[in-house]
Protein backbone atom coordinates (compact mmCIF):
# COMPACT_ATOMS: atom_id res chain seq x y z
CA UNK A 1 0.00 0.00 0.00
CA UNK A 2 1.02 3.35 -0.98
CA UNK A 3 0.17 6.21 1.99
CA UNK A 4 -1.17 9.95 0.26
CA UNK A 5 -2.15 13.10 1.98
CA UNK A 6 -5.03 14.73 1.07
CA UNK A 7 -3.93 18.51 0.48
CA UNK A 8 -7.63 20.02 0.73
CA UNK A 9 -7.90 19.15 4.55
CA UNK A 10 -4.06 18.23 5.04
CA UNK A 11 -1.51 21.40 5.83
CA UNK A 12 -4.29 24.08 5.70
CA UNK A 13 -1.65 26.56 7.19
CA UNK A 14 -0.43 26.63 4.03
CA UNK A 15 -1.61 27.80 0.38
CA UNK A 16 -2.75 25.04 -1.15
CA UNK A 17 -0.30 25.19 -3.98
CA UNK A 18 2.76 24.72 -1.79
CA UNK A 19 1.18 21.83 0.23
CA UNK A 20 2.20 18.90 -1.96
CA UNK A 21 6.15 20.23 -0.30
CA UNK A 22 4.97 19.37 3.21
CA UNK A 23 3.55 16.11 2.37
CA UNK A 24 6.86 15.12 1.03
CA UNK A 25 8.75 15.93 3.64
CA UNK A 26 6.00 14.68 6.35
CA UNK A 27 6.73 11.44 4.34
CA UNK A 28 3.85 10.70 1.85
CA UNK A 29 4.78 8.99 -1.10
CA UNK A 30 1.76 10.98 -3.37
CA UNK A 31 -0.73 13.68 -2.87
CA UNK A 32 -4.71 14.40 -3.31
CA UNK A 33 -6.87 16.89 -3.89
CA UNK A 34 -10.53 17.34 -3.66
CA UNK A 35 -10.64 20.19 -6.57
CA UNK A 36 -8.06 21.87 -7.85
CA UNK A 37 -9.51 24.41 -9.88
CA UNK A 38 -8.26 27.01 -8.03
CA UNK A 39 -4.83 26.73 -9.55
CA UNK A 40 -3.93 26.45 -12.99
CA UNK A 41 -2.41 22.75 -14.21
CA UNK A 42 1.16 24.66 -15.14
CA UNK A 43 1.25 25.21 -11.47
CA UNK A 44 0.48 22.24 -9.68
CA UNK A 45 2.48 20.32 -12.62
CA UNK A 46 5.32 22.66 -11.28
CA UNK A 47 4.77 21.73 -7.41
CA UNK A 48 3.68 18.21 -7.99
CA UNK A 49 7.43 17.49 -9.51
CA UNK A 50 9.27 20.20 -6.95
CA UNK A 51 7.86 17.76 -4.54
CA UNK A 52 8.64 14.49 -6.68
CA UNK A 53 4.89 13.04 -5.61
CA UNK A 54 2.37 11.83 -7.81
CA UNK A 55 -1.05 13.26 -8.30
CA UNK A 56 -3.30 10.18 -7.39
CA UNK A 57 -6.79 11.48 -7.18
CA UNK A 58 -8.99 14.44 -8.13
CA UNK A 59 -12.47 15.43 -8.12
CA UNK A 60 -14.28 16.30 -11.05
CA UNK A 61 -16.24 19.71 -10.46
CA UNK A 62 -19.34 18.77 -8.02
CA UNK A 63 -21.18 22.13 -8.72
CA UNK A 64 -23.26 23.28 -5.52
CA UNK A 65 -22.74 20.09 -3.87
CA UNK A 66 -19.95 20.70 -1.44
CA UNK A 67 -22.81 23.86 -0.04
CA UNK A 68 -25.80 21.47 0.07
CA UNK A 69 -26.82 22.20 -3.07
CA UNK A 70 -27.62 18.91 -5.84
CA UNK A 71 -24.62 18.70 -7.57
CA UNK A 72 -24.04 18.19 -11.47
CA UNK A 73 -23.92 14.65 -12.48
CA UNK A 74 -27.37 12.76 -11.40
CA UNK A 75 -29.82 16.25 -12.51
CA UNK A 76 -31.13 16.53 -16.01
CA UNK A 77 -31.75 19.99 -15.98
CA UNK A 78 -27.45 20.48 -15.48
CA UNK A 79 -26.25 18.30 -18.37
CA UNK A 80 -24.64 21.39 -19.50
CA UNK A 81 -23.23 22.12 -16.98
CA UNK A 82 -22.07 18.95 -16.45
CA UNK A 83 -20.29 18.39 -19.54
CA UNK A 84 -18.66 21.99 -19.08
CA UNK A 85 -17.13 20.80 -16.10
CA UNK A 86 -15.86 17.69 -17.17
CA UNK A 87 -14.05 19.37 -20.26
CA UNK A 88 -12.21 21.80 -17.99
CA UNK A 89 -11.32 18.73 -15.48
CA UNK A 90 -9.80 16.58 -18.82
CA UNK A 91 -7.38 19.60 -18.88
CA UNK A 92 -6.03 18.75 -15.21
CA UNK A 93 -6.41 15.44 -15.76
CA UNK A 94 -4.32 15.01 -19.07
CA UNK A 95 -1.65 18.04 -17.08
CA UNK A 96 -1.37 16.15 -14.07
CA UNK A 97 -2.21 12.23 -14.76
CA UNK A 98 -3.75 11.01 -11.81
CA UNK A 99 -4.62 7.80 -11.02
CA UNK A 100 -8.08 7.89 -10.07
CA UNK A 101 -11.10 10.19 -10.86
CA UNK A 102 -13.53 10.60 -8.27
CA UNK A 103 -17.12 11.49 -9.75
CA UNK A 104 -19.45 12.61 -6.72
CA UNK A 105 -23.11 11.82 -7.38
CA UNK A 106 -24.95 14.11 -5.93
CA UNK A 107 -27.81 14.37 -4.52
CA UNK A 108 -31.82 14.35 -5.47
CA UNK A 109 -34.41 16.70 -4.45
CA UNK A 110 -37.01 16.05 -1.65
CA UNK A 111 -39.91 14.93 -3.75
CA UNK A 112 -37.83 13.51 -6.86
CA UNK A 113 -37.52 9.76 -7.17
CA UNK A 114 -33.80 8.90 -6.92
CA UNK A 115 -34.05 6.26 -9.66
CA UNK A 116 -34.46 9.28 -12.35
CA UNK A 117 -31.33 10.72 -10.71
CA UNK A 118 -29.68 7.22 -10.78
CA UNK A 119 -30.52 7.26 -14.39
CA UNK A 120 -29.16 10.21 -15.27
CA UNK A 121 -25.65 9.55 -12.93
CA UNK A 122 -25.54 6.47 -15.07
CA UNK A 123 -25.53 8.03 -18.46
CA UNK A 124 -22.96 10.38 -17.11
CA UNK A 125 -20.50 7.61 -15.77
CA UNK A 126 -20.47 6.22 -19.25
CA UNK A 127 -20.28 9.40 -20.93
CA UNK A 128 -17.09 10.32 -18.51
CA UNK A 129 -15.52 6.86 -19.25
CA UNK A 130 -15.84 7.58 -23.32
CA UNK A 131 -13.25 10.73 -22.71
CA UNK A 132 -10.54 9.58 -19.53
CA UNK A 133 -7.19 8.62 -20.67
CA UNK A 134 -6.93 4.26 -21.40
CA UNK A 135 -4.87 3.94 -17.55
CA UNK A 136 -7.30 5.76 -15.45
CA UNK A 137 -9.70 4.70 -12.88
CA UNK A 138 -13.06 6.23 -12.72
CA UNK A 139 -14.39 5.77 -9.22
CA UNK A 140 -17.82 7.07 -7.20
CA UNK A 141 -17.72 7.45 -3.38
CA UNK A 142 -20.12 6.53 -0.72
CA UNK A 143 -20.84 9.81 1.11
CA UNK A 144 -22.62 8.61 4.61
CA UNK A 145 -26.08 10.51 4.77
CA UNK A 146 -25.60 12.33 7.98
CA UNK A 147 -23.25 14.65 6.43
CA UNK A 148 -25.06 14.18 3.09
CA UNK A 149 -28.16 14.10 3.36
CA UNK A 150 -30.40 13.04 0.08
CA UNK A 151 -26.81 11.77 -1.65
CA UNK A 152 -27.57 9.07 -3.96
CA UNK A 153 -24.94 6.55 -2.98
CA UNK A 154 -24.49 6.21 0.93
CA UNK A 155 -23.28 2.33 1.06
CA UNK A 156 -21.42 0.20 -0.63
CA UNK A 157 -24.43 -2.17 -1.52
CA UNK A 158 -25.69 1.03 -3.38
CA UNK A 159 -22.19 1.37 -5.32
CA UNK A 160 -22.63 -2.38 -6.35
CA UNK A 161 -25.74 -1.80 -7.57
CA UNK A 162 -24.59 1.34 -9.77
CA UNK A 163 -21.63 -0.63 -10.91
CA UNK A 164 -23.74 -3.63 -12.31
CA UNK A 165 -25.36 -1.47 -14.61
CA UNK A 166 -22.30 0.45 -15.56
CA UNK A 167 -19.95 -2.98 -16.19
CA UNK A 168 -17.14 -1.26 -17.35
CA UNK A 169 -13.51 -2.53 -16.05
CA UNK A 170 -12.44 1.11 -14.96
CA UNK A 171 -14.93 2.14 -12.57
CA UNK A 172 -13.99 1.31 -8.79
CA UNK A 173 -15.26 1.45 -5.43
CA UNK A 174 -14.00 4.58 -3.71
CA UNK A 175 -13.74 3.15 -0.50
CA UNK A 176 -14.15 5.92 2.80
CA UNK A 177 -13.62 4.32 5.74
CA UNK A 178 -15.04 7.03 7.92
CA UNK A 179 -18.09 7.42 5.45
CA UNK A 180 -18.55 3.76 5.71
CA UNK A 181 -18.62 3.46 9.47
CA UNK A 182 -20.61 6.16 9.63
CA UNK A 183 -23.23 4.35 7.86
CA UNK A 184 -22.48 1.39 10.15
CA UNK A 185 -20.83 -0.98 7.72
CA UNK A 186 -19.02 -3.47 9.33
CA UNK A 187 -15.38 -2.13 8.13
CA UNK A 188 -13.43 -5.84 8.26
CA UNK A 189 -16.54 -7.25 6.90
CA UNK A 190 -16.35 -4.81 3.50
CA UNK A 191 -12.86 -4.71 3.07
CA UNK A 192 -13.91 -8.09 2.73
CA UNK A 193 -16.28 -8.63 0.62
CA UNK A 194 -15.61 -5.12 -2.01
CA UNK A 195 -11.65 -6.13 -2.20
CA UNK A 196 -11.93 -6.54 -5.91
CA UNK A 197 -13.86 -3.68 -6.43
CA UNK A 198 -12.15 -1.05 -4.88
CA UNK A 199 -9.86 1.87 -6.79
CA UNK A 200 -8.73 3.82 -3.62
CA UNK A 201 -8.86 4.08 -0.17
CA UNK A 202 -9.40 7.21 2.43
CA UNK A 203 -9.28 6.95 5.93
CA UNK A 204 -10.54 9.51 9.03
CA UNK A 205 -11.88 8.57 12.32
CA UNK A 206 -15.43 8.55 13.41
CA UNK A 207 -17.18 10.40 14.56
CA UNK A 208 -15.37 13.73 14.54
CA UNK A 209 -13.60 12.78 11.49
CA UNK A 210 -9.86 13.45 12.80
CA UNK A 211 -6.38 11.73 12.47
CA UNK A 212 -6.28 8.04 13.69
CA UNK A 213 -6.27 7.77 17.32
CA UNK A 214 -9.18 10.83 18.15
CA UNK A 215 -12.27 8.64 17.72
CA UNK A 216 -13.46 4.96 17.93
CA UNK A 217 -11.87 3.21 15.16
CA UNK A 218 -9.03 0.98 15.50
CA UNK A 219 -6.90 1.26 11.87
CA UNK A 220 -4.06 -1.52 12.77
CA UNK A 221 -6.03 -4.47 12.11
CA UNK A 222 -7.73 -2.95 8.96
CA UNK A 223 -4.46 -2.27 7.49
CA UNK A 224 -2.86 -5.33 8.07
CA UNK A 225 -6.17 -6.66 6.45
CA UNK A 226 -5.39 -4.39 3.51
CA UNK A 227 -2.16 -5.98 3.54
CA UNK A 228 -2.75 -9.18 3.66
CA UNK A 229 -5.42 -9.38 1.03
CA UNK A 230 -2.93 -7.78 -1.17
CA UNK A 231 -4.33 -4.27 -1.96
CA UNK A 232 -1.50 -3.00 -3.75
CA UNK A 233 -3.22 0.49 -4.26
CA UNK A 234 -3.15 3.95 -2.26
CA UNK A 235 -4.56 4.53 0.84
CA UNK A 236 -5.28 8.56 1.79
CA UNK A 237 -5.26 10.69 4.69
CA UNK A 238 -8.09 12.56 4.34
CA UNK A 239 -8.61 13.94 7.86
CA UNK A 240 -9.53 17.22 10.03
CA UNK A 241 -5.95 17.82 11.93
CA UNK A 242 -6.90 17.74 15.31
CA UNK A 243 -3.02 19.09 17.31
CA UNK A 244 0.17 19.33 16.56
CA UNK A 245 0.94 15.72 16.70
CA UNK A 246 -1.68 14.82 14.24
CA UNK A 247 0.96 12.61 11.95
CA UNK A 248 1.93 10.15 14.96
CA UNK A 249 -0.43 7.67 13.35
CA UNK A 250 1.82 7.09 10.70
CA UNK A 251 4.51 4.77 12.52
CA UNK A 252 1.45 2.41 12.87
CA UNK A 253 0.32 2.69 9.42
CA UNK A 254 3.95 2.19 7.85
CA UNK A 255 4.65 -1.20 10.28
CA UNK A 256 2.00 -2.59 9.87
CA UNK A 257 1.26 -2.28 6.06
CA UNK A 258 5.00 -3.16 5.27
CA UNK A 259 5.43 -6.54 7.20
Amino acid sequence: MKLAANLTLLFQEQPLEDRALYAAEAGFEGVEVQFPYSIPPRIWAQRLQAAKLPLVLMNLPAGDLMEGGLGLACQKDRQSAFYQAVDQALEYIHALQPKVVNLLAGRHQAGQDPQDCLAQLEDNLHWVLERLPADTLLTCEPLNSFDQPRYLLATYAQWKQLAERVQHPAFRYQLDLYHAARMGEHLADLIALAQQDIGHIQFADVPGRGQPGTGQLDFVPLWKQLQAQGYAGWISAEYQPQGEQHLAWQADFFSSSRQ
